[in-house]
């Protein structure tokens, strides 16, 4: 094989590593091509699971309103079944921004890689972690790596479902919720499943009761649905356990530029 001149187009294709593997993966990609009974079968199975309906969906109230969603928990299992696609996150470069802080410059994608769709968003992260009791700069880079991934966990998830079919996260969405539904425990059992795993992360009974309006052992099943998706938000970091559990006044305005990491798990 003769090798291309230095300077055209070919010889900077095949200089560039991640060229090669890029059109590689599309290639294997091709040569086995998706079929989408299959994935529908691998997604309803995925779906049967408790442990992925669990914790496939997030809600939490903000500003009066309700926001809900499916998590990247879900996401992910969907990516799965589809195949021939991969989604992440990577450090492209930092810079100070104008209030002399270090950030980092990220991306997060989704990458069809049969089809050859690709979804990016760009995103700055300054190294730098909001509290109720004021704020300080990260020096850790452990901290500042677990603080990107968190933050990017969330355009991940969006970077999946712009990619995906959208009758994919539908079908997925019932299929976790028929999995809720479908329980032989009793709803008291369930109720008190739903204390310890929030006591864990430090929202007391009392606290519950106090954001349900209600004793707790009154709780209906749409309730204790509603709050396994309140659970998930916090897990992932889509709202903070302080500012789930704060009154309406106490609230600000603004919302913080972090939102308070609760444990290391992503969305």
């Amino acid at each position: 094989m003769i090798a291309p001149l230095a300077g055209n187009p070919l010889a900077n294709v095949l200089s560039n590593k991640e060229s090669l593997e890029a059109l590689a993966s599309i290639y294997i990609a091709k040569q086995m091509p998706r079929n989408m009974m299959e994935v529908s079968s691998k997604i309803r199975q995925l779906c049967s699971f408790r442990h992925l309906a669990n914790t496939a969906f997030f809600e939490y109230k903000r500003g009066g309103s309700s926001i809900s969603g499916e998590t990247i928990h879900l996401a992910n299992a969907c990516l799965t079944a589809y195949g021939n696609a991969e989604a992440g996150w990577r450090k492209i470069g930092e810079h100070v921004d104008e209030k002399g802080r270090v950030c980092s410059d990220c991306i997060a994608f989704c990458w069809d890689k049969e089809n050859n769709i690709r979804r990016e968003i760009a995103f700055s992260v300054p190294h730098y972690r909001d509290t109720k009791d004021g704020g300080y700069p990260l020096t850790s880079d452990r901290d500042i790596y677990e603080l990107c991934a968190n933050m990017a966990s969330r355009r991940i998830r969006a970077c999946i479902w712009a990619v995906l079919p959208d009758f994919i996260r539908q079908e997925a969405a019932e299929a976790c919720q028929n999995t809720l539904r479908a329980t032989d425990t009793p709803i008291a059992e369930r109720i008190n499943g739903c204390v310890i795993a929030f006591s864990k992360i430090g929202v007391s009974k009392e606290m519950l009761e106090a954001y349900l309006k209600h004793k707790i052992e009154t709780s209906k099943e749409s309730e204790i649905v509603m709050l396994i998706g309140l659970f998930n938000a916090i897990k992932t970091g889509a709202i903070s356990k302080d500012e789930a559990f704060s009154n309406e006044e106490d609230k600000s305005s603004e919302a913080p530029i972090f939102k308070k990491k609760e444990n290391n798990e992503n969305a």
